[in-house]
C-alpha cells in the first residue's frame, strides 16, 4: 500500500474514532485517482475488499475493464446508490453505506474527487442500505437503538448535512428498501433482528423476533401497509422491485434450526400480502437458509437470487410464481442487470459473471475476473452522466 493511500485510510480510520465528527471531506490521494474516465452503460457500483482484507468502495468500467474510482475505507461497507440530477439523469456522487452496525456513510464524488463522510447520529447506526427518492433525497434505514427505534431517515444537500425527515417503522432490524414507481412510496425488508454496536455482528432476539413488509408513504411519513412471513424467524432482508409494474420481490433469511426449511423467496402485493414462489423442496434446502441479493429483469418476468453459501444463483419466474433453473458459480453476492438486460453476478472470488436466461435455463455468456478483488454482497449498475 502506497503512502498517501495508507495516510488516508488512517484518517478515516481516526475520524470514524470520533463521534464529534459528523460530516468531513477529503480529496483523494493520487495514487486513488483514475484520470480521465470512460463512463459507459456498464458502471459497477460495489463495496469489495483486496486480497489482503483491506476495505473499499468503488465504480467499476465492465465495458472498459478499468476502474473509475477505487478508494480504500477503514471498514467493510455493504451496498451503493446513486444520486441523481434535477432531470432525473444519475449524477457523479455515489453514496456508500457501511454494514450493520457500522456508523459510517460515504459519499464519493467523481467529479469533485471527493470522499464525503457521513457518521450516524450518537447512539445510532446504519443497516447498509440506502436509497434515492424523487427528490433526490437519499434515505437511510437506522437504528435509534439509545431509544429502541428503527428508523427511516431522510438526508439532502451535497454533503447530506440535512436530515429531512425521521420515520418511525415501529419494528426491529430495517434492512434493504426500494422506491416504487412514484418515487414517494418505500418498500421495506424488516428483518425483525435486534442488534447493538457493542456486540458486533452478534443477533441479540432471535428467540423473539419478528420479521415484516412495510410500505411507508415517505410524503405522508405513514405506513400504509405491512405484511408477516410464515414464520417469525423468517428474516426478511433484501428485495427488488419491478420498474415496469410495481412488483416487489423480497427474500428471506430463515433464523431458526438448520433442520428447518421455508420457502425463501416471496412476491409481495398490497392487496395480496406475501405469496411464496414454488419451488421443490430439494431447492430450498440448496440455500442453506440464506439469500444474498435479489434481481428482478428488465421486463418483470424474472428474478434471479444469489445463494453465497450454497455457491449458486436461482432463477424464478415472476409471472409464473415458480422457481426455473439453478447456476453454480463460487461465492455469489451482488446482482444486477446489463445494459443488454443480462444479468450480472459479482463474487467473492472476484469474477463479474454475465448470465442470460433462454426459456428459464441460466446460460453462461462471459466471465471476467477482476484482480485483487473480492466483491461484497451488493452491486448496482448505474449510467453516470
Amino acid at each position: 500500500m502506497s503512502q498517501d493511500r495508507r495516510s488516508f485510510v488512517k484518517l478515516l480510520a481516526a475520524l470514524a474514532a470520533s463521534p464529534a465528527i459528523a460530516n468531513a471531506t477529503y480529496v483523494m490521494p493520487s495514487s486513488q485517482k483514475v484520470s480521465s474516465p470512460s463512463f459507459s452503460g456498464n458502471i459497477l457500483v460495489s463495496a469489495f475488499d483486496d486480497l489482503k482484507g483491506q476495505h473499499y468502495v468503488g465504480a467499476y468500467d465492465l465495458s472498459a475493464k478499468t476502474w473509475l474510482e477505487r478508494v480504500a475505507v477503514s471498514r467493510r461497507y455493504h451496498s451503493g446508490v446513486a444520486r441523481f440530477d434535477g432531470a432525473g439523469v444519475v449524477s457523479q456522487q455515489l453514496v456508500f453505506v457501511a454494514r450493520r452496525p457500522g456508523n459510517l456513510a460515504v459519499v464519493l464524488d467523481l467529479t469533485k474527487r471527493q470522499v464525503i463522510e457521513l457518521t450516524a447520529a450518537e447512539g445510532r447506526h446504519f443497516f447498509g442500505h440506502a436509497a434515492v427518492d424523487a427528490d433526490n433525497r437519499v434515505w437511510f434505514t437506522e437504528n435509534d437503538y439509545v431509544n429502541g427505534r428503527s428508523l427511516l431517515v431522510a438526508r439532502s444537500g451535497s454533503r447530506l448535512e440535512t436530515v429531512d425527515a425521521e420515520i418511525d417503522l415501529q419494528g426491529i432490524g430495517p434492512h434493504e428498501f426500494r422506491f416504487l414507481k412514484d418515487g414517494r412510496t418505500a418498500v421495506i425488508g424488516l428483518g425483525g433482528i435486534e442488534t447493538h454496536p457493542d456486540f458486533p455482528r452478534k443477533k441479540l432476539n432471535l428467540d423473539t423476533m419478528q420479521s415484516e413488509i412495510l410500505l411507508v408513504d415517505t410524503k405522508a411519513q405513514q405506513i400504509i401497509d405491512r405484511d408477516k412471513p410464515l414464520d417469525p424467524q423468517l428474516s426478511l432482508r433484501h428485495l427488488d422491485v419491478a420498474a415496469v409494474r410495481d412488483q416487489v420481490v423480497i427474500a428471506a433469511q430463515y433464523q431458526g434450526p438448520k433442520y428447518e426449511q421455508f420457502p425463501l423467496v416471496y412476491h409481495y402485493q398490497v392487496d395480496q400480502g406475501l405469496k411464496p414462489f414454488d419451488a421443490p423442496e430439494s431447492v430450498w434446502q440448496s440455500m442453506n437458509q440464506y439469500i444474498a441479493s435479489v434481481q428482478i429483469n428488465e421486463d418483470g418476468s424474472e428474478v434471479l437470487v444469489t445463494c453465497p453459501r450454497s455457491n449458486l444463483v436461482h432463477l424464478f419466474s415472476l409471472t409464473q410464481g415458480k422457481w426455473l433453473s439453478q447456476f453454480k458459480l463460487p461465492d455469489p453476492g451482488g446482482a444486477c442487470t446489463d445494459d443488454l438486460g443480462r444479468y450480472l453476478v459479482s463474487t467473492g472470488t472476484g469474477q463479474i459473471v454475465c448470465l442470460s436466461s433462454n426459456n428459464g435455463v441460466l446460460t453462461l455468456e462471459r466471465d471476467e475476473l477482476v484482480s485483487d478483488t473480492r466483491w461484497d454482497n451488493h452491486m448496482d449498475r448505474v449510467v453516470v452522466s
